[in-house]
């Protein structure tokens, strides 16, 4: 055997076994988007009883890096000029990163770990876009499969498992998270999640009502304004556009069952309700629907240090998340490079309502992202969500699951 035909022998083996390690890397990244939210709970769990890993990582932490490794490995990036430019952001945010860590000595690991939270949604929108566009019964297993977890998550804190949205003086908590341990994250994927249950069956009205009520179950329990409000909204919105035909009686079905279950679970909901009175008498009306003076006692501070350093505007300072309001914290945390996060979102919703051909999904596109970028502006804990990142994605590419024809929920 020649030299050549040796080499090009070895150029064949290892062509192919490269190919494997794709093919099993992409497996790898379909696995790890169909169980995100068992993981988030799992993660959880141990952090709730004291549980690390080994080298101090936590489940969630872990789990992102070798999600990222097998993204890497499995994901080839085409020429196009938009694809390679949110390619580059992760390498820009963390150069901002190190940065910030050699001339200004904030914390490297959050601001690192922030990085790679914010590019989550990016990459996972590129592998949707150009690995999974023939293949929607997976984009439909990963909804489906992640919002059954969501709701079992969510039932189970009625019978005190878990973390509580609200932690009151005197050992009262309430509003239940399950084993989630993110705060307000779990209300923007309740809306969201939603959001892609109802395109799913838009064409199906009984089904809608039934995935509408354990929606808004669930969000009862959580006691999150941004879920509970969203969610009605979100349902309001969708009979307008997609259930002409059975409008009225679709409204008064879901007006009386939400009635009766507010009756059932009104010592619950009252809890937050007092809550909310006494923040709004201690402070103001304005200052308890955006977050409190915590948010503004935040915006305050990073503005004087603008004022002592305008060079934090385009270098910022390191991630804090302080302020819980995305905006802020993003300038914040990466000056003004931390706002293209809100464009790319922007270009997500501009990329599928230009593949949409219907008036009617056009307008709910526009309708759930308007809500997204309220919540952000209002709760934070959205572009900068790990939790949510997998579902956005999707919402960048619903218009891969417009010719969708009618699934049971619980099928394979």
């Amino acid at each position: 055997m020649s030299h050549s035909s040796f080499s090009i022998k070895s150029i064949h083996l290892y062509s192919a076994d490269y190919s494997s390690l794709r093919l099993l890397s992409e497996k790898l990244v379909v696995l790890f988007l169909q169980f995100w939210l068992l993981i988030d709970m799992v993660n959880g769990y141990l952090m709730l009883n004291g549980i690390s890993l080994p080298g101090g990582f936590s489940l969630g932490e872990l789990s992102r890096i070798l999600f990222l490794i097998s993204f890497l490995i499995s994901f080839k990036v085409k020429k196009n000029s938009f694809n390679l430019l949110l390619f580059s952001l992760p390498l820009l945010l963390l150069s901002i990163s190190i940065y910030q860590y050699i001339f200004l000595n904030p914390n490297l690991v959050a601001s690192i770990n922030m990085s790679i939270k914010l590019c989550l949604p990016i990459f996972i929108f590129l592998f949707i876009k150009e690995v999974l566009p023939q293949r929607k019964n997976i984009i439909i297993k990963i909804i489906k499969t992640n919002s059954l977890i969501l709701i079992l998550n969510l039932i189970i804190s009625l019978f005190g498992f878990g973390y509580f949205t609200y932690y009151v003086t005197g050992g009262i908590n309430f509003g239940g998270k399950g084993f989630f341990y993110a705060g307000n994250e779990v209300s923007i994927v309740i809306l969201v999640t939603y959001s892609l249950l109802i395109y799913l069956y838009k064409n199906k009205p009984t089904t809608i009502l039934y995935i509408t009520l354990i929606y808004i179950l669930i969000s009862l329990i959580s006691l999150t304004r941004a879920s509970i409000l969203g969610v009605s909204m979100v349902f309001i919105v969708s009979v307008i556009l997609y259930q002409k035909k059975y409008r009225n009686m679709i409204l008064s079905t879901f007006f009386i069952s939400i009635s009766a279950m507010v009756y059932i679970l009104r010592d619950y909901i009252m809890l937050a309700i007092n809550r909310a009175f006494f923040f709004i008498d201690n402070t103001s009306m304005l200052i308890f629907m955006t977050g409190g003076h915590k948010r503004w006692e935040a915006t305050s501070d990073y503005y004087h240090s603008l004022l002592d350093s305008p060079l934090l505007l385009f270098t910022g300072s390191g991630w804090t998340g302080y302020s819980e309001q995305d905006l802020v914290d993003l300038i914040a945390a990466f000056g003004i490079i931390g706002v293209s996060i809100y464009f790319i979102w922007l270009y997500f919703g501009a990329y599928t309502y230009i593949n949409h051909e219907h008036k009617s999904d056009k307008i709910f596109i526009i309708f759930i992202f308007l809500i997204i970028f309220g919540i952000a502006t209002l709760a934070g804990h959205v572009v900068s969500s790990a939790m949510l990142a997998p579902f956005v994605a999707i919402l960048g590419n619903l218009h891969l699951l417009k010719n969708t024809k009618h699934f049971k929920i619980l099928n394979n």
